[in-house]
């Protein structure tokens, strides 16, 4: 039971890692999985108030001919400003990054994939919560003579707030 109106602790409660590209074919469940930075000492459904963000972002790779080998297409959405009456603080949830698009020329590989990096935590104060993820997404592409791998961390939070780094 929550003491005073005040956040314990920020939690994910949900997904923890999930593909989103395997073998060059978006991954079905991809859609479904998220992760989410809310009050650990309260049930979800009392916390209200969300509103949707979105953005999308493309990977393209080309040979050395200049020609386009790999082009995938990300979703990334989040919903943020999750509120609990008469407690200080916003929170975030269903934070997502799923693939809507990709082309792969034959003889190259590709995988993607999303992991938590550490665990939620709180971007704001003690008196007013943030609640905070962040979400590596990792993609490899490959031949049988080359192989590139990059990484992009993004940092969600309850106030909208988008890191990228």
């Amino acid at each position: 039971m929550p003491d005073g109106g005040t956040v314990d602790s920020i939690v994910n409660a949900a997904s923890k890692a999930w593909d989103i590209v395997k073998d060059n074919k978006p991954s079905a469940s991809a859609k479904g999985s998220f992760c989410q930075a809310i009050p650990g000492n309260y049930a979800f459904n009392k916390i209200s108030g969300w509103k949707k963000e979105s953005q999308a972002w493309s990977a393209n790779y080309s040979n050395l001919f200049g020609v386009e080998t790999v082009s995938i297409d990300f979703e990334l959405d989040y919903q943020w400003g999750g509120q609990i009456e008469g407690v200080s603080g916003m929170f975030l949830t269903n934070f997502n990054v799923f693939c809507k698009n990709i082309d792969v020329l034959w003889g190259y590989t590709v995988n993607v994939d999303a992991t938590v990096s550490g665990n939620a935590f709180n971007s704001g104060s003690k008196e007013v919560p943030v609640g905070a993820i962040p979400l590596v997404v990792s993609w490899q592409v490959e031949t049988v003579l080359m192989s590139k791998s990059k990484s992009v961390k993004l940092t969600a939070h309850g106030n909208k707030a988008l890191q990228v780094s």
